[in-house]
């Protein structure tokens, strides 16, 4: 999916729009934190916050990767790794891209531990 500096999503796909249970007509301009864990939303702005850093700054991160908690509408809380990048225009930075994968049938075969 594609968010704004602010935190607003402006893109979504389908297989997000299918682990929350909203569709694109739902999802697009809301905060993305809406759909994530009280603990993942810290993370998430964090990591936001430092790919969205001017390239000029020692803060900025080109990428970062974690396991955050999502949240569908059915109440379960879904386990999936992420992968946060700066979406970059000819004048900067305009948003992230926030690349989701599943967790849940790794965690429930014990390849992975949370």
């Amino acid at each position: 999916m594609t968010c704004s500096a602010d935190g607003n999503i402006i893109y979504v796909n389908p297989a997000f729009e299918k682990l929350v249970g909203l569709s694109k007509k739902h999802l697009l301009k809301q905060p993305i934190s809406r759909y994530f864990s009280d603990d993942s939303k810290i993370k998430l702005a964090d990591f936001a916050e430092q790919v969205l850093q001017p390239q000029r700054t020692k803060k900025r991160k080109s990428s970062i990767s974690n396991e955050l908690e999502l949240l569908s509408t059915s109440g379960e809380i879904i386990p999936v790794s992420t992968y946060t990048f700066p979406f970059i225009q000819q004048k900067g930075s305009k948003g992230f891209f926030l690349v989701l994968n599943d967790l849940r049938v790794i965690k429930k075969t014990g390849k992975i531990e949370s």
